[in-house]
């Protein structure tokens, strides 16, 4: 998901819907052994929040960066910094 030329209101909503709707997302696969069965429940999905560095606003101060990560923190999801731009998420099914 890129936010780039978001406001941070904005952006912070369509993080919240992005991951909720990853959240929710049903991916149908077979059920053959109880092993699987077992770990049905603990699958992950990894995506890209792609924020920017903020090097365009103003005073070139990141502020969709900074908010989203917050936001992650908020919801005790596990993420890693990808790069100075962009957060790749983990999405627990």
């Amino acid at each position: 998901m890129d936010l780039h030329g978001l406001s941070v209101s904005h952006a912070l909503e369509h993080v919240e819907w992005f991951l909720e709707l990853q959240q929710n997302r049903r991916i149908p696969q077979p059920v053959t052994t109880a092993a699987a069965a077992a770990s049905a429940g603990k699958r992950k999905t990894r995506v890209e929040i792609i924020t920017g560095r903020g090097g365009l606003s103003s005073a070139s101060r990141a502020k969709i960066k900074p908010a989203v990560e917050a936001y992650l923190k908020r919801k005790d999801l596990v993420y890693t910094e990808a790069n100075p731009g962009s957060f790749e998420v983990v999405i627990k099914h």
